[in-house]
């Protein structure tokens, strides 16, 4: 169906299928408008009586015109299909909202209020819902309960049934069994009072987590509903007050006469209760104060009495950022013919990351990209991934190109199940792709109840199109810079020059090339000749969009390590980090920023948090050791090292600063071993250089001076940083040659 127009709506995509039919996001195109279209199942309508029957079932419904109801605007036919148009709501289904547990008691008694004045509503019309649960239940952006599919369980028949009710107050056997009235599971004549039992299911879920009858066995879920009592829903949660437990066991009542007799009873009692739970008079309250009171004193008592027990089990979990749900966005799977093509979805996965990371901040934490992209082609399983990462979520995909189209598959799992919480896929033309990255971070802040600000939605929603020859040399260059090798940066550099000529107002483009140049900066090319550049470059991303993160901790790091402006820097990592707290890169250039003010307590605290957001992969640990080093913290800076090494063996890097630890804290042999580990895997002027200096601290000046030659004598070729040859000189006892080398690297700009 997507990319059809039925009449003058234009499908868009799919988001949900039932008994009732399947529901796809559509465009009116006459009305510019989004809204949902319901497509009926093939035969529902089998002739023109039945037609024009369910057409004044429609008309019935779509005078039910309630801020908790979502509207019916329209029921047509097009090329044989039979189709429903309806409001489109943005937002959750209750459904997902209760993945992450009970609801607070203020949100069961006011979704629940809104509830029940939307039954009323449809009652007071005469019409029956029959089908009320979470999954037609939506929680809009703002917080408003809306009833979906209001009177659609009767007039439309599961698939295979052809017949049509006459009358909305038919009998029969229709709805969602765990939700089911015992009359309605007897297949007998259902009347408000049905609505009101489901209701009841409903708020017994939100205050508890679980619906009070759990039986699989279908035969056993029946006569659970029939015969067995709830359980007590306060020995579930004991934080429900008894008043709201009362209501929702009435609501329960197994014979429709003992149940509230209308939704305006149950609805007065409702409202009665939030009053009163709003004065702070509830029945209960005081007790529930001393509870809370006396827990809060007991903890203060265990926390005094075991704290350094209860200390270590609180932190035992490095990883985990207070508050936050965590989640990892996997490697997307590239589908298309062309191998090559992995660049593409590897490029999705990195973007998508960066709109998750920037969405809503204080509540949602991103893995970052270097640590996602090594379960590449992987074969651990989500369980496995989820606790290297240490996350609650994973969202996997897959992406096909093929002639300038672009298809995405994505499905967001829960870890400690491995249940699937949705699954989708989108179609639009390469220029569309924002829009798919969009609505992917839209429907997983959907899914994790996470609420967007009006700000954060409106980006969602007004993406640009792309240039597609643009977009892909992007992404090129965006491959390119993840080798990180001197070869890699410049071919990135290159592309993102490109791509810039083909698509001038692309802000992350320039964002990208001031991230090359800096990158560029820290080993192979001079900050003289690059830094102006990446400043230049990050500015101009800035003037065409203010909210890019990576522009504002890139241009802090120009300003940080080449002009030297404390303040400015400052005030672009916060920048930063306000707008995406899960960008590692931020989390480093403040570390840095702070480090170089001498405030090592506070600088590692940021260092730590850019290793929770990105726990696997080597990245950030590199300049992470230079802070360690320079703070005297010799044994953390000694495992900071082996952390590295064990992450990437390879590393010529980690082992020159491992030398210089050993060197600084008198393991002199150790030392040795450690630089003639880090000169065989490179002959890089920083691993060369830096391995001097710790041989030469090590008492092993012959070598050392070997190694610092060595370094210094590809000066005509890259790139090398004097300050390090300093460092060296001085272990070496040459003052005068050192004060040279610092001269020389204040003139170079030397980070």
């Amino acid at each position: 169906m997507i990319g059809r127009t039925l009449g003058h709506y234009r499908i868009i995509e799919k988001i949900g299928a039932g008994g009732m039919g399947e529901v796809y996001l559509a465009r009116d195109e006459r009305l510019q408008r989004d809204v949902a279209i319901k497509i009926l199942p093939a035969g529902t309508l089998a002739d023109e009586t039945a037609r024009a029957r369910f057409r004044k079932e429609a008309l019935a419904l779509s005078r039910l015109n309630h801020p908790n109801i979502a509207t019916v605007h329209d029921f047509d036919t097009s090329d044989g299909v039979d189709f429903l148009v309806m409001e489109y709501i943005r937002g959750v289904t209750l459904n997902e909202r209760l993945t992450q547990g009970p609801l607070p008691e203020k949100d069961v008694i006011r979704l629940g209020t809104q509830l029940a004045e939307g039954l009323e509503a449809g009652h007071k019309e005469h019409v029956i819902h029959r089908d009320i649960k979470p999954g037609n239940i939506r929680v809009t952006l703002d917080g408003r309960a809306k009833i979906l599919d209001f009177g659609l369980a009767k007039v439309v028949r599961p698939a295979g049934e052809t017949a049509i009710a006459d009358s909305l107050s038919e009998t029969g056997t229709v709805g969602t069994l765990p939700y089911m009235a015992p009359e309605q599971v007897r297949g007998r004549q259902v009347d408000a009072r049905t609505d009101i039992w489901a209701l009841g299911t409903v708020l017994y879920e939100m205050a508890t987590g679980r619906r009070p009858f759990l039986e699989n066995d279908a035969f056993r879920l029946g006569t659970a509903i029939l015969e067995s009592a709830a359980p007590s829903p306060r020995a579930l949660n004991h934080r429900i007050p008894p008043e709201l437990e009362r209501i929702i066991l009435k609501t329960l009542e197994k014979e429709p006469a003992r149940r509230y007799g209308s939704a305006a009873a149950l609805l007065s009692d409702l409202r009665r209760l939030d009053e009163t739970d709003s004065r702070g008079t509830t029945p209960g309250a005081k007790t529930r104060a001393w509870r809370t009171a006396a827990t809060m004193a007991l903890a203060a008592a265990l926390a005094l009495a075991g704290g350094g027990y209860w200390l270590r089990r609180a932190g035992s979990s490095p990883g985990a950022l207070p508050g936050k749900i965590m989640i990892a966005v996997l490697p997307f799977e590239n589908l298309s013919d062309n191998p090559k093509e992995d660049y593409f979805a590897d490029g999705l996965t990195e973007e998508t990351i960066a709109q998750l990371g920037e969405l809503q901040p204080s509540r949602l934490g991103v893995i970052a990209r270097t640590s996602a992209m090594r379960y590449k082609h992987t074969h651990e399983t989500v369980d496995q991934i989820g606790r290297q990462l240490n996350v609650s979520y994973v969202l996997e995909g897959s992406i096909r190109l093929a002639d300038q189209r672009v298809r995405v598959t994505a499905q967001l799992i829960q870890v400690s199940d491995q249940t699937h919480l949705w699954a989708e896929s989108y179609e639009r033309p390469l220029s569309h792709v924002l829009r798919i990255q969009s609505e992917v971070a839209q429907r997983v802040t959907q899914s994790l109840a996470v609420e967007l600000l009006p700000s954060q939605r409106a980006g969602l929603t007004n993406t640009r199109e792309v240039d597609p020859e643009a977009y892909e040399t992007y992404l090129l260059g965006r491959n390119e810079l993840r080798k990180q090798s001197r070869e890699g940066i410049q071919k990135a550099i290159e592309y993102f020059q490109k791509a810039i000529q083909e698509d001038p107002q692309d802000a992350r483009a320039q964002a990208a090339l001031s991230e090359a140049y800096w990158a560029g900066s820290t080993y192979y090319v001079a900050p003289l000749d690059v830094m102006p550049k990446a400043k230049a470059a990050a500015l101009r991303s800035l003037e065409l969009d203010d909210n890019l993160a990576d522009a504002h901790a890139s241009l802090g790091n120009v300003l940080l390590f080449f002009d030297w402006d404390w303040p400015g820097s400052e005030r672009e990592f916060r920048r930063a980090l306000a707008l995406n707290p899960s960008l590692p890169d931020a989390h480093m250039g403040y570390a840095d920023y702070l480090a170089t003010l001498g405030k090592f307590d506070e600088s590692i605290a940021q260092v730590r948090q850019a290793y929770a957001l990105d726990p696997v992969s080597p990245s950030v640990r590199p300049e992470a050791l230079w802070i360690y080093l320079f703070s005297g913290r010799s044994e953390d800076f000694i495992e900071q090292c082996k952390k590295l090494i064990d992450l990437e063996p390879e590393s010529g890097i980690a082992y020159a600063l491992l030398a210089q630890a050993y060197a600084q804290t008198g393991r002199s042999s150790e030392a040795a071993d450690a630089a003639s580990r880090a000169t065989h895997l490179g002959n890089a002027p920083v691993v060369l250089i830096t391995a001097a200096a710790a041989l030469a601290r090590a008492a092993r000046p012959g070598e050392a001076r070997r190694l610092l030659d060595a370094g210094l004598a590809q000066a005509t070729q890259r790139y090398v940083c004097r300050f390090n040859a300093a460092a060296a000189y001085a272990q070496l006892g040459e003052t005068e040659r050192a004060f040279e080398s610092l001269d020389a690297a204040f003139l170079q700009r030397s980070d």
